[in-house]
């Protein structure tokens, strides 16, 4: 896989300066979701639009 430091071979830092860092588990703890159904609401979709607007207030 591919660390934020470059190509980390499995996590080792044999090749690379640093520690070896699993990006995908960076992102998922990094990361949001969001409600996708494309059942959704107009109303719905602007009731998440507004959620998302104030964490950014």
């Amino acid at each position: 896989f591919i660390t934020k430091e470059g190509n980390g071979r499995g996590k080792s830092n044999a090749y690379i300066a640093g520690t070896g860092i699993d990006v995908g588990a960076d992102i998922f703890q990094r990361g949001l979701c969001l409600p996708s159904d494309n059942k959704m609401t107009a109303e719905q979709q602007d009731e998440i639009i507004e959620i998302v607007h104030k964490c950014f207030e």
